[in-house]
């Protein structure tokens, strides 16, 4: 079978210098339309919305085979008719013939997805990871200053003004005790990677940030003798260099991060109650609810200790299905197969 692939992105700058980048055949948004273009297979990637050009009532008479690749790797176990919800509503009229997802959406969707149509499968964006982990690659100029430090990576989520709360969101609370303490030990190091949906979430409207205070934020990072802003295209020079990982509670990359195998600190609330994603995997990390218990997550790191190693493999394997690069290629294959 001879397959034209195109990629359908958001009319947003980051994904068209992306696709520019790795030389992808795309459209945007804005100018795609499912009704011209009939596409005999559709491979939907995304969550909780759909374009009204792509999922609307009658939308299957203009495509042939519909597959829900949902890429999220955890899931709210709070309430999962919730969770189901949103997904439903993303995908209710593409009618999706078959929903892969890895291995904590499998479980967690049984019984709502028809039996049949739930496929368990290793998640792409994991690929990437397992390719590049451990790869030479130049050190940028601004990231040599973390060389023979203890490095730590603080990943966060997102979560403002959503129509759900997250209630794992801790940026408020950590980041400026988190700058003053990495400013004041230079011992150790820092590499910052906000999540860019909550810069974006921070700008909206400017009722918190402009672009003003991003950019004051970003220069007291490269003027640092210890802290890195990290908006690269991807996580693996971060994990790569990091010796330990913290990130917000319930933020997706408490399950990605397993597969460096360092430790990781889920960073939690203390002003409200918290429910926490993905229950199996609870005592694969550390947690500190609040910035003294963060640091003595650091005094750890720094000193040696990590009890929790043999539980993260196991969780690993709890959690992802594959991890050996041929996640893409098997689910090609799926694809394929089950649209001959």
């Amino acid at each position: 079978m001879t397959c034209q692939t195109v990629v359908i992105v958001p009319n947003e700058p980051k994904y068209l210098e992306i696709m520019e980048n790795v030389h992808c055949r795309y459209i945007d948004m804005d100018h795609y339309d499912v009704r011209i273009d009939m596409p005999d297979i559709f491979i939907a990637t995304y969550y909780s919305s759909a374009d009204d050009s792509i999922s609307f009532p009658g939308c299957r008479d203009y495509i042939g085979r519909v597959f829900a690749a949902i890429p999220n790797a955890v899931m709210n176990e709070k309430n999962r008719d919730i969770h189901w919800k949103y997904v439903y509503n993303a995908y209710k009229y593409l009618d999706p013939d078959y929903y892969i997802v890895d291995r904590l959406l499998f479980n967690g969707l049984k019984g709502y997805v028809p039996e049949g149509k739930l496929i368990e499968m290793g998640n792409p964006q994991f690929d990437e990871i397992f390719n590049e982990l451990g790869k030479e690659r130049p050190v940028p100029d601004s990231w040599k200053k973390l060389k023979d430090k203890k490095v730590f990576l603080w990943a966060t989520d997102h979560g403002i003004n959503e129509s759900y709360p997250t209630n794992g969101f801790t940026v408020d609370l950590y980041l400026g005790d988190m700058l003053r303490y990495f400013s004041d030990h230079t011992d150790v190091a820092l590499i910052f990677r906000p999540h860019p949906q909550f810069i974006r979430e921070m700008l909206q409207g400017g009722h918190f940030w402009n672009m003003n205070d991003i950019l004051h934020l970003k220069e007291f990072c490269e003027k640092s003798a210890n802290i890195v802003w990290d908006d690269s295209f991807d996580f693996c020079r971060a994990y790569d260099t990091c010796d330990a990982i913290m990130v917000d509670l319930n933020c997706s990359i408490t399950c990605s991060a397993l597969t460096t195998g360092k430790p990781i600190c889920r960073l939690k609330r203390y002003d409200i109650d918290e429910w926490m994603i993905s229950p199996e995997l609870t005592d694969c990390y550390y947690y500190a609810a609040s910035f003294d218990e963060c640091v003595k997550f650091i005094d750890m790191i720094k000193q040696g200790h990590d009890e929790k190693a043999l539980k993260r493999v196991d969780g690993l394997s709890k959690a992802i299905l594959h991890f050996d690069g041929q996640n893409g290629s098997r689910m090609k294959k799926f694809i394929l197969e089950k649209s001959c």
